[in-house]
């Protein structure tokens, strides 16, 4: 009966020291507006689709002009304040 009592005192103590390591959280780091690495004006082009790398990928090469086709697509389908920020 008394070792049984001795682990369980054990065990707290183990638990109390080790606690704080499992409940410390490290602060948010602040958030600056405008401090991104890429500013949206920025931003390159998308790159256009090797068909070399496309059959490598195992899947069928993009038509000519698709990926124009979806960008307009994306923009007609924003609200107007975000189509002066895409290139």
């Amino acid at each position: 009966m008394m070792c049984g009592r001795r682990l369980s005192a054990i065990s707290l103590c183990v638990a109390v020291t080790f606690a704080p390591l499992f409940n410390a959280q490290a602060d948010e780091p602040e958030v600056i507006p405008g401090d991104s690495p890429v500013a949206v004006s920025e931003q390159g082009e998308a790159l256009p689709q090797a068909q070399a790398t496309a059959i490598m990928a195992g899947i069928q090469p993009l038509p000519e002009g698709a990926a124009e086709k979806a960008r307009t697509q994306i923009e007609s389908q924003l609200p107007a304040g975000y189509k002066a920020g895409l290139s």
